[in-house]
């Protein structure tokens, strides 16, 4: 079964980052990044940057170079080996033992307060976009609206019951 497959590829992947985070060197940076950030004299510390707005990393990790088969998988695959991609880089990013899931906002983060996000297109190739802001006066304010997440009651259909089956125990 494919989602099995898929769940064999992220436990290997999630059992590689749980070593890596469980380093030494994390705490170590968890120090570093706590002085630091509380104005005590330290190294300057290091963090590299990397993501989707890097051609190289959007063809490093790009849907085709990802094992799993399931878009929801997929996307913890590819969480992971950027994850561990970061550690190989060897900067001060610290690698936390847990992964974060995002909320369920339905129909995506464009558009979660009552308005469209909007970009003004780059010029070039791989250029840099620019902001267009929805809400510019104070009567903009009024195009606001409350968020509404999905609880997890409400996402569980079949996907839910596959995931759970074969990921949960």
């Amino acid at each position: 079964m494919m989602f099995k497959r898929d769940v064999e590829i992220l436990r290997r992947l999630a059992e590689e980052y749980m070593e890596v985070a469980s380093l030494p060197v994390q705490q170590e940076r968890r120090k570093l990044w706590s002085d630091h950030l509380s104005l005590k004299p330290t190294r300057p510390p290091v963090m590299v940057s990397i993501g989707f707005w890097n051609k190289w990393c959007t063809e490093l990790f790009c849907d085709e170079n990802m094992s799993c088969q399931s878009p929801m998988l997929r996307d913890y695959e590819r969480t992971l080996r950027m994850a561990l991609f970061q550690h190989e880089i060897g900067d001060d990013t610290i690698l936390e033992p847990w992964l974060t899931v995002n909320a369920n906002i339905g129909d995506g983060w464009d558009g979660l307060w009552g308005v469209k996000s909007r970009h003004i297109p780059p010029d070039t190739a791989n250029g840099a976009w620019k902001y267009d802001p929805a809400i510019v006066d104070y009567d903009d304010a009024a195009k606001l609206e409350v968020p509404h997440h999905l609880s997890m009651k409400r996402r569980r259909g079949k996907p839910w019951k596959r995931f759970k089956t074969y990921w949960v125990m």
